[in-house]
């Protein structure tokens, strides 16, 4: 009879642990998700926002920053995991040493408490 127990005890304890495991590798899976989503849409959104009537000087990347913030916000709050949320993005703009042009953009989303952040090269060819 108690042969019967431990057989029992190992299997639970088995089962326990394959659930610990498979939650685990759930909620890591969703936290990956919701950074490649912010990443692309910071990327997008960049892209679609550059202000190629400004370049005057080949290798620069132009911003509109205004409706890049703006459209930037609005891609946000239509995601799935922030659109019942309050949230508030900040930017970090990393710009060229004569001050014209943007290397790269951070981008920082704030929900329920938790900082999540997506960071953005921008560069162009030197020819044009």
């Amino acid at each position: 009879m108690t042969h019967y127990w431990r057989q029992i005890t190992v299997m639970v304890v088995g089962a326990l642990f394959m659930i610990l495991i498979a939650w685990f590798f759930i909620g890591n899976a969703k936290k990956d998700t919701e950074a490649f989503n912010i990443t692309e849409a910071l990327r997008t959104a960049a892209i679609s926002n550059k202000d190629d009537s400004a370049r005057i000087q080949p290798g620069t990347f132009y911003l509109d920053q205004a409706n890049f913030e703006k459209e930037f916000e609005q891609t946000i709050k239509k995601q799935p995991f922030y659109a019942k949320k309050t949230v508030k993005v900040t930017f970090n703009y990393l710009k060229e040493a004569d001050n014209k042009g943007i290397k790269g953009i951070r981008a920082y989303v704030e929900s329920d408490g938790s900082i999540d952040e997506a960071t953005c090269i921008l560069s162009t060819p030197e020819g044009g």
